[in-house]
């Protein structure tokens, strides 16, 4: 959780997509993300902003296209 604090604080793409992270369901799709920050975005921004969340340890891959949350929702 402490990861999760520490990275959001003073960037403001990652306030953004921490306000994303936290309205997805505990297991979750691209196709979810793609709802949430909307269709002008491509699915490489997407995927790169998924690959940071799981780099940070917030997610794990549970499927070839689903992702599951590791972290709450709530800072």
């Amino acid at each position: 959780m402490n990861q999760y604090e520490k990275t959001t604080v003073g960037s403001r793409s990652y306030a953004a997509n921490k306000n994303i992270f936290g309205q997805l369901p505990q297991t979750f799709t691209m196709v979810d993300v793609k709802a949430l920050k909307g269709s002008e975005y491509s699915d490489g921004t997407l995927y790169s902003i998924i690959s940071r969340w799981g780099k940070d340890g917030w997610i794990e891959k549970t499927g070839k296209k689903s992702w599951t949350k590791l972290i709450g929702t709530q800072p």
